[in-house]
């Protein structure tokens, strides 16, 4: 599975299911207090072109984390313009966890955190397979996904 032409509203999406596939480890932790802060606001008709969170912060965060990715591939356009393949959404996501952990130091995205650095696309690693799932399901799911 290749997938090179992903919209900004699926990659943030593929990380919020790879977040949420770590519950079952901590379901009342840290994670579900981050998703909880990733949750889509609806209530706005553009919520799916641009994103609205419940909390800003975050948002700004995640916002953070994909600029400094997409500057790392020496690209300038809008985040929201931009074509993403996995390998691409992958790093915004980690880019992502690294900023949130460096400002509120929860020991559940520590966790994921260290998965993160030991999977690659290089050596197919469980847990990049794992992440190609996560892309997969908001692929799928994109007409469906509400918050």
């Amino acid at each position: 599975m290749k997938y090179k032409n992903l919209s900004f509203f699926q990659i943030f999406n593929a990380m919020r299911q790879y977040l949420t596939s770590y519950l079952d480890i901590q379901e009342n932790g840290d994670i579900s207090v981050l998703l909880s802060a990733l949750k889509l606001d609806t209530s706005r008709d553009d919520w799916r072109v641009k994103l609205w969170t419940w909390d800003e912060a975050i948002f700004d965060d995640w916002m953070r984390g994909v600029n400094k990715v997409l500057k790392d591939f020496g690209i300038d356009d809008s985040p929201q313009s931009v074509k993403y393949n996995e390998e691409m959404a992958f790093l915004c996501m980690k880019s992502f966890l690294n900023f949130f952990y460096d400002e509120v130091s929860y020991q559940d995205i520590a966790m994921v955190l260290k998965k993160i650095n030991l999977a690659n696309n290089k050596n197919q690693s469980s847990e990049w397979r794992h992440w190609l799932s996560c892309i997969e399901y908001a692929v799928i799911n994109e007409p469906n996904i509400c918050g």
